[in-house]
């Protein structure tokens, strides 16, 4: 009996963790700056339809023991030459936290450029303009 409760807890233990990890898939290291790891994934803007635009998601990972002020542009090459940039991010980070997906505004479609022109090999995402501040704490954000 107490073998079955530690399998089960076990069992239980590998979902919880297959389950937060998935959240990521898919995310690949675009750069680190500071502590602050950048990720970003493309996908579809609709599941169902093949033919609708990519658009990039970001996830900016404070790996640091404090809070901090991270600003910075997104800026898509084609061929090695700046195709788009996106206005500057703002974004105060908590330690060890991660700032993500739409709710950020960390998710960019891209108005100049083709589903093919993304995937080419041509093609590039660099996080420029970097500058990364410690903070004492984040202070909500008012939303206008």
């Amino acid at each position: 009996m107490v073998t079955n409760l530690k399998k089960c807890i076990l069992l239980l233990l590998l979902l919880i963790l297959s389950i937060s990890t998935f959240g990521q898939k898919g995310f690949e290291k675009i750069s680190e700056v500071d502590g602050v790891v950048f990720y970003g994934k493309w996908s579809l803007t609709k599941k169902s339809n093949k033919e609708s635009p990519l658009i990039l998601c970001i996830i900016a990972h404070n790996t640091n023991n404090y809070a901090v002020d991270c600003n910075f542009v997104i800026t898509f090459y084609d061929a090695g030459i700046v195709a788009e940039s996106s206005e500057l991010f703002n974004l105060c980070i908590k330690p060890n936290k991660k700032a993500k997906g739409k709710k950020k505004g960390l998710c960019l479609l891209s108005a100049e450029l083709t589903n093919e022109q993304i995937k080419s090999d041509l093609f590039t995402v660099e996080i420029n303009q970097t500058v990364i501040s410690k903070t004492e704490t984040c202070k909500k954000q008012v939303k206008k």
